[in-house]
C-alpha cells in the first residue's frame, strides 16, 4: 500500500521521476534493494504498476487501489 501511495503523491507532478524513478525509489521508501524488487514484482503481476525506461508508474488498476485504499484508511 505504501508503495501505491508514494507513487499516487508523485503521479504526474514535476518531481515524479525523482521520486519513482528506478535509480531513487528505494532510498524514497527506506527500503533495501530485496525488499523493494519483493514489492515491485508483486504490484507488477497484479496490475498496479508498469515499469518505463526510467521509472515505475502506476496503471489504472493501481490508481484505483490506491484511492480505494486511502478513502477505507481515511474517510471513516
Amino acid at each position: 500500500m505504501m508503495f501505491l501511495f508514494h507513487l499516487y503523491n508523485h503521479d504526474g507532478s514535476e518531481d515524479e521521476a525523482r521520486e519513482a524513478g528506478f535509480d531513487t525509489i528505494q532510498a524514497q521508501l527506506h527500503w533495501d534493494a530485496a525488499f523493494t524488487s519483493n514489492i515491485m514484482a508483486l504490484l507488477k503481476k497484479e496490475d498496479c504498476i508498469e515499469f518505463t525506461v526510467d521509472a515505475v508508474k502506476l496503471t489504472e488498476q493501481g490508481r484505483i487501489n490506491s484511492v480505494r485504499n486511502y478513502e477505507a484508511l481515511f474517510s471513516k
